[in-house]
């Protein structure tokens, strides 16, 4: 019994370390439609700003279908993994948002490990639906996280998907890019209500993503920094 009792005291000891490391940083929720520009902006600003880091969510389910191994649960709606994420995507369809959650915080929780700074953390594509919304924490508290939502035109980001099609990516074609974008429009009114519940409602920006990319980075830059403005601490991109 007392060595079960130390086993619990050193795993309560392991997870206060883990929500001290992931509760010193800034989150910033970045939402929109496909080919809306997130991805882009988010990779350029955390190439040019040394404590940015950008987490793609759509490249990392991507990247994780292809693991050889997963930390993930495989049994009940979590049975292998990698194969539904693969179904889902090349249906066009969300994945459920305890699964999108676990992988995520899988990849925060391992960034957090090598970061003795402040950083801010581009979490690109997240939440997608109500339920991901509801559920999301990262394993600290919400105060620090902040949302950024991008608007612009189908058409605008409809040429954007198209162009990048060559990058060998299944899912960019127009049938996919209609489902996940009526999808998106019909999810979005809900994952707003439901954030102004799960971070504070002066938390949710707008952003206006039409036109070039390349143009509109410093404007990406400002916005990101406006979020990163804290009562109890400044970071400094």
């Amino acid at each position: 019994m007392e060595l079960k009792a130390e086993k619990s005291d050193q795993d309560a000891s392991m997870e206060d370390e883990k929500r001290i490391r992931v509760n010193q940083h800034k989150y910033v929720l970045v939402m929109g439609g496909p080919g809306a520009g997130k991805s882009t902006l988010c990779g350029a600003l955390a190439n040019t700003a040394s404590n940015v880091i950008h987490i793609n969510v759509g490249q990392l389910l991507r990247d994780y279908k292809g693991r050889a191994s997963t930390t993930l649960p495989e049994t009940g709606s979590f049975k292998d993994p990698q194969s539904r994420i693969r179904d889902y995507m090349r249906a066009g369809k969300l994945l459920p948002a305890d699964l999108v959650l676990d992988v995520l915080k899988e990849r925060v929780d391992l960034v957090c490990e090598h970061l003795d700074d402040h950083f801010v953390f581009l979490i690109d594509g997240y939440p997608r639906d109500a339920e991901q919304a509801r559920m999301m924490n990262f394993g600290g508290s919400n105060d620090d996280i902040k949302a950024i939502q991008f608007i612009c035109d189908r058409q605008g980001m409809l040429q954007r998907v198209l162009s990048r099609a060559a990058e060998d990516r299944v899912d960019d074609n127009v049938e996919t890019f209609d489902k996940r974008m009526d999808q998106y429009e019909l999810n979005m009114p809900d994952v707003i209500q439901d954030l102004k519940v799960t971070i504070p409602v002066q938390s949710i920006l707008h952003f206006r993503s039409n036109g070039s990319l390349d143009e509109l980075v410093s404007d990406f830059e400002e916005i990101v920094r406006e979020c990163c403005e804290s009562p109890r601490r400044r970071y400094i991109l």
